[in-house]
């Protein structure tokens, strides 16, 4: 056999050991998720998700020594898969432990958790409050005190995602925020969303409003800007699309 052919056949053989692995996953997680015992189900999840970030936070503390990029890399998986286990498992439960996931240091992580966030708003099993829920649960997050300007981002992603009258009240909890990062987060939302009758006051009030904010520019990098600055740039784009202030009152 040649040295061409045993490559391939190592590829192919790798290939199988991977396609294994895989359906022996897929195979656990349909009997993990089929499993009646819910509550036993979330606590189990609950643990699992405090020891991934846990060791997710030590590894990323230790720097660059021996296998600490390793110990960063598979928990970081781990709490991946996490997220989409939540995701699937539904509920409040799951919605409070995904916003949790979204002040994670690792991006990859965050977008898991907001898509997560997202599958579990979808209204399933009856609960067609599940979506309030949701909502209820990303107005408490803005409350605390500490908010990763990454978290603040998703939830951003999320409010232009779960585009609803629902969500209308968690915009206005943003552009109404103690913390510019917010605000200017929210601005951005609004700006996405098209003119929308709720957040027409609050514009008219931000555009007075003198605080500062650093954002990231496409084209400029790191800007700063005052509040009111961004307040009207999203006032004139909605002008432009005709909202009340262009003259379709």
């Amino acid at each position: 056999m040649t040295r061409s052919a045993r490559t391939v056949q190592n590829f192919a053989e790798t290939l199988e050991e991977l396609f294994r692995h895989d359906a022996l996953a897929r195979a656990a997680e349909r009997a993990l998720l089929r499993d009646e015992d819910r509550r036993g189900l979330k606590k189990a999840l609950a643990a699992a998700t405090e020891q991934a970030s846990a060791e997710f936070y030590a590894g990323a503390g230790a720097g660059a020594g021996a296998g600490a990029g390793a110990g960063v890399e598979s928990a970081e998986q781990r709490l991946e898969a996490l997220a989409d286990l939540w995701g699937q498992v539904g509920g409040e439960t799951a919605a409070q432990a995904l916003v949790g996931l979204l002040a994670s240091p690792a991006a990859a992580v965050r977008h898991a958790a907001s898509e997560a966030l997202i599958e579990v708003a979808e209204p399933e099993n009856g609960d067609e409050a599940i979506f309030s829920k949701v909502v209820k649960v990303l107005r408490s997050s803005l409350e605390s005190a500490e908010l990763p300007t990454p978290a603040l981002e998703e939830i951003a992603y999320l409010v232009a995602e779960l585009h609803a009258p629902e969500t209308a009240d968690l915009l206005l909890d943003m552009l109404g925020h103690g913390d510019p990062r917010v605000v200017a987060a929210g601005l951005e939302v609004a700006g996405e969303w098209g003119w929308h009758a709720a957040v027409d006051e609050a514009l008219d009030r931000l555009s007075r409003d003198e605080r500062t904010v650093t954002i990231d520019d496409e084209e400029e990098g790191k800007v700063t800007l005052k509040i009111s600055e961004l307040a009207q740039a999203v006032t004139e784009a909605l002008r432009s699309l005709g909202g009340p202030r262009g003259g379709h009152d």
